[in-house]
C-alpha cells in the first residue's frame, strides 16, 4: 500500500495515484493508508466520504502514523491480509482479509473540540 511518492523506491506504488488527488481538493497520505474519499463522491457527497484504508494497526504504514496514535502494535500474524491460491487452479483456499477503515477528522473552527486539530 505504498504511495506513489514514497521516498523508498521499494515501497512506492504508481498505482496508488488515483487516491492523492490534489488538484482537486483532496489529502494525499503517506505510505500504508489510501484516502477512500475520492472514491467514494456522490452528488450529496462532492468530496466524498472522509474515510482511509490501512492495514489494523497501520501494519507497514509510514511509522508517521504509529507515532500519532499510542497503544498500537502492528503484528504480521494477526495484521497481515493472507490468501492461498491453489497453484494449478487460481482459486483461493484460504482467505484472511485484514483491514482497518479510518475516519479523517479535519480542523473545524466552528467546533470548540475540533478547533485546535493541526492542519494537515
Amino acid at each position: 500500500m505504498g504511495s506513489h511518492d514514497d521516498p523508498d523506491l521499494k515501497a512506492r506504488n504508481e498505482a496508488n495515484s488515483c487516491y492523492c488527488l490534489k488538484d482537486q481538493g483532496f489529502s494525499c497520505f503517506k505510505s500504508g493508508v489510501l484516502n477512500m474519499e475520492p472514491c467514494k463522491r456522490s452528488e450529496a457527497l462532492p468530496k466524498g466520504a472522509p474515510i482511509a484504508l490501512s492495514f489494523p494497526h497501520f501494519y507497514q504504514a509510514d511509522p508517521s502514523f504509529l507515532s500519532a496514535v499510542s497503544g498500537l502494535s502492528p503484528n504480521k500474524e494477526k495484521h497481515q491480509f493472507y490468501v492461498d491460491i491453489a497453484p494449478d487452479y487460481g482459486f483461493p483456499l484460504a482467505i484472511r482479509p485484514r483491514f482497518q477503515l479510518n475516519a479523517i477528522i479535519k480542523r473545524d473552527t466552528d467546533i470548540d473540540m475540533m478547533s485546535n486539530l493541526l492542519k494537515n
